[in-house]
C-alpha cells in the first residue's frame, strides 16, 4: 500500500505497522521537562507539535518524548490542568535529539475544568 502521509510526505507500508519508509522527510525526537518556577514536576501536562499533529502526556517526573517530529522548525506548546499554556519554537536537527525544557508559573488547578 503506498500513502501521503498527513505531513505531505510520502510513506510506503509493508505488512507490518512497525516498518514504515518515510520518503523526503526525516523525524526526530524532542525531549524534555515541565515543572513549575519552584521546580515541582507538572503531570499531567499535555505536550504537542503544532504543525505536525504530534502530542504526549508528561510522566511523573514532568518528563516528556515527541517522537517521529519532522526536521523543521516546530511549534512546541504545553498545556497544563489548570489552563496555562505555553509555547516555543524548536527547530529539530537531524540525527539528534533535541531538548526543551518549560517552566511554568505555580497556579491551583480549577479542577471543575478538563483539558484532557
Amino acid at each position: 500500500m503506498v500513502r501521503w502521509d498527513s505531513d505531505r510526505s510520502f510513506v510506503q507500508a509493508g505488512t507490518d505497522i512497525d516498518n514504515i519508509l518515510v520518503i523526503g522527510q526525516e523525524r526526530w525526537s524532542v525531549v524534555g521537562t515541565v515543572k513549575t518556577t519552584a521546580g515541582v514536576p507538572i503531570l499531567p501536562a499535555r505536550v504537542s507539535a503544532v504543525e505536525a499533529g504530534l502530542s504526549t502526556m508528561t510522566d511523573s517526573s514532568g518528563n516528556y518524548t515527541l517522537e517521529r517530529v519532522p526536521v523543521v522548525s516546530n511549534t512546541i506548546s504545553v498545556t497544563a490542568p489548570w489552563s496555562l499554556v505555553q509555547t516555543a519554537l524548536v527547530s529539530v536537527s537531524s540525527g539528534a535529539t533535541t531538548t526543551q525544557d518549560f517552566t511554568m508559573a505555580s497556579s491551583t488547578p480549577d479542577t471543575s475544568k478538563s483539558n484532557y
